[in-house]
């Protein structure tokens, strides 16, 4: 027997600002396999994130990120400070080389940013930009951060520390926010806030800051789900994440996230939520709003519906919400269709599974899941066997001649045989 194959565990970590939210932490998601160590242009790799993260948004219904070159200067800082100093995380300490500031928002001010509306999203390890949003994504509170109708520029930079490990920093801001804080100054008699800009004691006229958040998102609808009506090849599963919104689960279905816009904050309820498989299956979940949320990071217009069971691959999905605004009760149904394969699913649902193979074609094979904690955490195999991980209970797998077969699989506890198929 020898080791399956080098992994790198993915780190995702969200900033915001504490009058935005009222928890920060960082997410471990997926185990990913890192076969090859291909080269990264970053100047190409950020217009590409953003080209791909404003294209999730579109799909979303909101408005699309602009590039701001202060907070990519942010960001970019940020990024070196990560990998030059070995660690992971939002805070800064001034005695490491790199300092640029304590938390995002001094790093954003240090860059230029007339701002102090700011929040950042940032990972590590992952393979590249892409793997990286869709990490983001797949953590319940980051994706949130993506998602914000309120933030609509953006920084995107990397950087690659001693030991190979990727690190990518997304800080957001809001475009006309920033352009506030470098008009004059209020003055005269009137509303009017601070704290807002670099220079915390600047005055701006509270009237103007609040239309420069609804002209934010205006374009953005009364609902943002995700995913979205119609999204494919969406992941079927959740893990863990720090600080963990379901620490009783190891594993459960991808959530489902729910965000009514600006107008509608505060007046908002959701009266239930169900959500059924093409066979009209009922999906056990769990609904988290601010009050059930065990970090007390979700604001009151945001909602996290986490499925308590992990979602079959290639299956279409159907949600529902019945919610309560303006005193109105409304209803919205939408559907997404789980990850599907170029290549057969092989289930093993019990302690013991066999299957029929021909070499030189590649298979899944999946350990469903039995309880909330059955992750596979040691996997056996032959010589001659090729094994990639997709995540923690999924393979992909192929043997090169029938010199191979027969042989098993031992994956912690669980056995798969494996014989010849004749043709």
């Amino acid at each position: 027997m020898r080791a399956l194959f080098l992994v790198a565990t993915v780190a995702v970590v969200v900033w915001v600002a504490k009058d935005r939210f009222s928890g920060h932490g960082h997410a471990a998601t997926e185990v990913k396999t890192v076969l090859h160590d291909r080269r990264i242009d970053p100047v190409v790799e950020g217009i590409e994130a953003r080209l791909y993260l404003n294209s999730l948004r579109q799909k979303a219904g909101l408005g699309a990120f602009y590039s701001n070159s202060e907070l990519e200067r942010a960001a970019a800082a940020h990024a070196a400070y990560l990998a030059m100093n070995g660690t992971e995380g939002h805070a800064e300490l001034s005695s490491l080389p790199g300092f640029t500031g304590e938390n995002p928002v001094q790093r954003a001010v240090a860059a230029g940013y007339s701002s102090r509306f700011v929040s950042e999203n940032l990972s590590s390890g992952n393979l590249d930009f892409k793997d990286s949003v869709d990490g983001l994504f797949g953590a319940i509170y980051h994706r949130f951060g993506f998602l914000d109708p309120a933030m609509d520029e953006i920084g995107i930079a990397y950087a690659k520390d001693d030991g190979g490990r990727r690190i990518y920093v997304y800080d957001m801001g809001n475009y006309r926010i920033n352009t506030l804080c470098r008009d004059d100054a209020f003055s005269g008699t009137g509303r009017y806030i601070t704290g807002v800009c670099a220079d915390k004691k600047r005055k701006i006229d509270y009237f103007r800051y609040e239309k420069a958040l609804r002209m934010s998102e205006r374009g953005s609808k009364e609902v943002t789900v995700w995913p979205y009506d119609g999204q494919v090849d969406v992941p079927p599963a959740f893990y863990e994440e720090i600080p963990d919104p379901l620490p009783e689960f190891s594993v459960s279905g991808y959530p489902i996230s729910v965000i009514f816009n600006r107008a509608e904050r505060g007046g908002v309820k959701i009266t239930s939520f169900r959500l059924y498989d093409e066979n009209s299956k009922e999906i056990p979940v769990f609904l988290m709003d601010e009050k059930s949320d065990p970090n007390h990071i979700l604001e009151k217009n945001q909602f996290a519906i986490f499925p308590l069971e992990r979602l079959e691959y290639a299956t279409r999905y159907t949600a529902s919400i019945h919610y309560v605004s303006k005193t109105k009760t409304q209803k919205m149904e939408w559907s997404f269709t789980t990850r599907s394969f170029d290549a057969p699913l092989l289930e093993v649902t019990s302690s013991e599974a066999s299957f029929k193979i021909v070499p030189k074609k590649s298979y899944i094979l999946y350990f469903k899941p039995a309880g909330p904690d059955d992750l596979i955490k040691k996997v056996s195999f032959p010589k001659g066997v090729m094994m990639e991980q997709i995540d923690p209970n999924t393979f992909r797998l192929e043997v090169g001649n029938t010199k191979v077969l027969p042989f098993d699989i031992s994956a912690s506890g669980r056995r798969a045989v494996f014989e010849l198929e004749r043709r």
